[in-house]
């Protein structure tokens, strides 16, 4: 049983990231196997709608070679998924939505959703506003992907503008805890 984590961030260490590993730490404390992945480390750009992955149907992105194939071979076996993005201007990172358009649109096109039944969250941090609208921006794919959505104790967003802030915000470090145990419990509950 293995947990995901995907940070849309381009700051290493920074409070996206601070929040991704405390949601799967809390995983790991329940037995769940965790994994992070920077997409800072690649060089993450859009979906060409070129349709090759349609007619490969092999769960790889044949108009893109940046990388993220091997990002998406280990989600595809993982059975949870959580992606993280700071708000920049009131949105997620272009290379978060990147990401979750190209998974997206690869996994669709396969015979078998290799998505379908996996546990999903989105995380956004922000200095002072635009959580929500990015949570939900971030987890606009699950439904479509036949995920199932994991809950908190509230929103899973944070406050932080210098890196390290996140660690100050006492509720929003809980609610990210909380997610990992949810998470965790779901991945473990289902048994895939």
């Amino acid at each position: 049983m293995k947990l995901i984590g995907v940070c849309g961030s381009p700051r290493k260490e920074g409070n996206t990231e601070i929040a991704l590993e405390n949601v799967l730490t809390a995983a790991q404390d329940q037995g769940v196997e965790t994994e992070f992945v920077a997409l800072r480390d690649y060089d993450v750009r859009g979906c060409t709608a070129c349709l090759k992955c349609r007619e490969t149907k092999d769960g790889t992105c044949k108009g893109r070679e940046d990388g993220l194939d091997e990002v998406f071979r280990k989600v595809y076996k993982a059975q949870g998924l959580v992606v993280g993005s700071p708000v920049y201007f009131g949105s997620a990172t272009p290379e978060s939505l990147a990401f979750l358009q190209r998974l997206g649109y690869v996994a669709r096109g396969m015979d078998e959703n290799p998505m379908e039944g996996k546990i999903g969250a989105g995380v956004a941090v922000a200095r002072r506003g635009g959580q929500n609208f990015t949570v939900a921006e971030l987890e606009m794919s699950f439904g479509p992907l036949k995920m199932i959505r994991a809950g908190s104790i509230y929103w899973p967003m944070g406050f932080g503008a210098k890196q390290g802030d996140i660690r100050q915000d006492e509720e929003g470090m809980k609610t990210m805890g909380e997610l990992g145990r949810n998470m965790a419990e779901m991945i473990k509950k289902l048994g895939r």
